[in-house]
């Protein structure tokens, strides 16, 4: 048989799977699991399965969702326990015919309800941190020719971040110092102390500049969260966009260590 001709021949119920729900609504009682089963695609993804579940069975699931191409965050949850966007996690990676699948929302966020979670207090933290958001297509150049700048970082290496909080749930410091900033905060704060363009750079102006005393004070500022993190890598397992986050607290480190920290 042909791959077009099996594809064709691939039915809306080719599988049926079950979805672990784990329940909440604000109304007094314990959150509590939930199964549903749907008829699935294999090649379709979870946030399709969570919408069907709300289309067919319980028009009162509360989950988020926008994109559906992992540019908003906005459908981040834990999936068999681990941190992912339900947009871009395709069924058949998880489970086969018949199987199940458990579904949670983010963790060391306060729940609103079902799936969704108030990630206020992770945009709180990545507001303490002084980050301009550099357009990708900005040239890097050479301070002297104006050219391209040999062995520049690509300039949209930590923008890529999309703020979803996967980072922030999987963090295990983030679970026993409600307090700390984060990774994502951090690599944002990286990122800044190795912008080579000098009209951004903190290396322009360490103590004063358009951010608030300059970046390198906030670093200082900032030493002891940045050595609270364990280098496990967790928030880089969960990244849907790749950031090196660990590479951003790297230079953090770097810096305060030369600064005698």
């Amino acid at each position: 048989m042909k791959e077009a001709d099996r594809t064709e021949q691939v039915d809306f119920a080719d599988w049926h799977v079950t979805l672990r729900v784990l329940r909440y609504k604000q109304n007094g009682q314990p959150p509590g699991w939930e199964n549903f089963t749907v008829e699935v695609r294999p090649t379709e993804y979870v946030v399709d399965a969570l919408e069907r579940i709300w289309a067919a069975h319980d028009r009162s699931l509360v989950f988020r969702h926008a994109c559906h191409h992992a540019a908003c965050g906005a459908c981040g949850v834990r999936i068999n326990g681990r941190e992912q966007l339900a947009c871009i996690t395709r069924i058949d990676a998880l489970v086969g015919d018949g199987g199940m699948m458990a579904i949670e929302p983010l963790r060391r966020l306060p729940v609103v309800s079902d799936l969704v979670v108030d990630a206020a207090p992770f945009y709180r933290r990545m507001e303490r941190i002084p980050f301009v958001v550099l357009r990708s297509a900005d040239p890097i150049t050479d301070e002297e020719t104006g050219v391209a700048a040999v062995g520049s970082p690509p300039p949209q290496q930590f923008e890529n971040c999309i703020e979803c909080a996967l980072c922030f749930s999987a963090c295990p410091i983030t679970g026993t110092n409600p307090d700390w900033v984060g990774p994502a905060a951090l690599a944002a704060m990286g990122r800044m102390m190795e912008e080579p363009r000098p009209d951004l750079s903190p290396r322009s102006g360490f103590e004063a500049g358009d951010r608030g005393g300059g970046i390198a004070e906030h670093v200082r500022e900032a030493g002891d969260e940045v050595f609270l993190c364990l280098l496990c890598r967790a928030c880089e397992a969960s990244c849907p966009t790749g950031v090196p986050i660990t590479e951003g607290i790297h230079t953090l480190r770097r810096f305060l260590l030369k600064e005698g920290w």
